[in-house]
């Protein structure tokens, strides 16, 4: 049976497929044999701020409903933002923020609002250095 570090050690390998050479279907895979081997730094569990725990369409709503006769508006330039956004890289993100004088709303927000959430904690990161090498099976006559 496994121990926990070799199952942890297992679960961190980080060993990728090329998708792309594999056609769709159903596939049979005959038992195959492996060494793995490496090692392993578990850090400490870390604290951090839950920023998903803001409920991020409820605060739009209420915004929608504070602004009126702009609703639609702001919903027609919100759509087209996120849209854009996204096709943005992270530099120009950065520099969006920038430019709209945002920097400080952020600080604020961070300030008052992320501040206040409680604390959660999560496990500490896992760095696994490993190499994998498959076992060579041969058949004696």
């Amino acid at each position: 049976m496994l121990t926990e570090l070799q199952k942890l050690l297992l679960e961190n390998l980080k060993i990728k497929a090329d998708r792309t050479a594999i056609q769709p279907g159903n596939y049979n895979i005959p038992p195959f044999m492996v060494t793995v081997g490496g090692s392993m730094d578990v850090l400490e569990d870390e604290a951090y701020t839950p920023t998903v725990d803001i409920p991020l369409i409820p605060t739009v709503a209420l915004a929608l409903k504070k602004m009126g006769i702009q609703r639609e508006h702001f919903l027609k330039v919100m759509s087209e933002s996120v849209n854009e956004v996204l096709l943005q890289n992270r530099s120009m993100r950065a520099a969006l923020l920038a430019q709209s004088g945002l920097e400080e709303f952020e600080a604020e927000f961070r300030r008052k609002v992320l501040a206040e959430l409680p604390n959660k904690t999560r496990k500490g990161k896992v760095l696994a250095h490993t190499t994998v090498q498959q076992v060579v099976q041969t058949v004696v006559r």
